[in-house]
């Protein structure tokens, strides 16, 4: 990065600045941070730290959402009216209610950091694996079956009870993915299929986020959990 002369700076001067930086400590002078693109170390003032910087994990808020927008339908703005929630016009039937996190996210258009729990794509069985999972399963209903009849009690019912379960629950040939945390930035700003290149800063590498998976979401200074 050119350094900046400022011997040759004058009145009317414009610049602008977009950093990322993960705190290391404090000295008698302020904040110690990493600066992210640098890879040096900064000291910060406590003014500078408090009137400019955003966090991606501390937040005064809590809000809990649901994946998909919340509208106002007419029984609701009828009944708000007659609350004094809201004034005759200043909403309208199909107006978002409450945002979704689809909407929370899609539409944070810059580079400002946030914290993301989202689940990992799902990962394949091996055919083996897959294999051994049904096994598994078999034996156990056979297990289950054999103790009924020992016992002299209904096996009818009771085949009836483990294939409800086993069709309520299936051997898939995949395996659910693990809860990612990520503190970062959005790199990608739009998506056909829902993942979003983002910044991971604690690896310093891209990383996707699948929009449908996300659990909650820090974002200025706002915790959003989706339910």
């Amino acid at each position: 990065m050119k350094k900046i002369n400022v011997s040759e700076i004058q009145e009317g001067d414009v610049f602008s600045e977009m950093s990322h930086y993960t705190f290391v400590g404090k000295n008698k002078d302020g904040f110690d941070f990493e600066h992210h693109g640098s890879n040096s170390k900064v000291t910060l003032t406590q003014q500078y730290v408090e009137n400019l910087l955003q966090s991606a994990n501390l937040y005064e808020t809590e809000i809990t959402v649901g994946k998909e927008d919340k509208v106002w339908t007419a029984k609701q703005i009828e009944k708000a009216l007659q609350k004094g929630d809201v004034e005759s016009g200043e909403v309208r039937e199909g107006d978002i209610r409450v945002a979704g996190i689809r909407s929370i996210w899609e539409n944070i258009h810059s580079k400002q950091v946030f914290t993301v729990c989202f689940q990992k794509a799902d990962t394949k069985l091996s055919s083996k694996a897959y294999q051994e999972a049904l096994s598994q399963q078999r034996k156990l209903f056979v297990e289950a079956i054999d103790k009924t009849r020992r016992a002299k009690k209904g096996v009818s019912a009771k085949a009836e009870e483990l294939l409800k379960e086993i069709q309520e629950n299936p051997i898939l040939p995949t395996s659910p993915g693990d809860d990612r945390v990520l503190y970062g930035y959005k790199l990608q700003f739009d998506s056909r299929d829902g993942r979003y290149d983002c910044m991971d800063m604690a690896i310093n590498q891209p990383r996707p986020v699948n929009i449908n998976t996300i659990k909650w979401l820090i974002f200025d200074g706002v915790m959003y959990t989706v339910k």
